[in-house]
């Protein structure tokens, strides 16, 4: 193996807390972006809401606001990529950015739906 690969595979792995934390302030940057997905899926659910293919609509559609919210996040990573954790710290928030949307879903199928 090469010498510069083993210094790269620490640096892939190496979890650092201020990183996950620097991700976090990034994606806090980002609630307006949060705010105007989430009021145009809730209208997007208020005008057409359907009890028989509700899951398959709402699962389709936080997809595509998950990946329209990641592009920002790996850019992010990209410009901060030779940091420590950067790949870790991307990899802990893709998890956490559909939670909002996931949670707006559940409360209009049990009130609304």
């Amino acid at each position: 193996m090469k010498k510069g690969s083993m210094r790269t595979v620490p640096m892939l792995l190496e979890r650092g807390d201020e990183v996950v934390k620097r991700f976090l302030r990034f994606n806090l940057k980002l609630s307006p972006v949060y705010l105007v997905l989430a009021l145009i899926f809730v209208i997007g659910i208020l005008l057409t809401g359907d009890e028989e293919t509700y899951t398959t609509d709402m699962a389709t559609i936080i997809a595509q606001i998950t990946l329209i919210l990641i592009l920002p996040n790996i850019f992010y990573m990209v410009k901060y990529r030779k940091e420590k954790g950067s790949y870790i710290g991307l990899l802990s928030i893709v998890p956490l950015i559909p939670v909002p949307f996931v949670t707006i879903a559940v409360i209009m199928k049990l009130i609304y739906v």
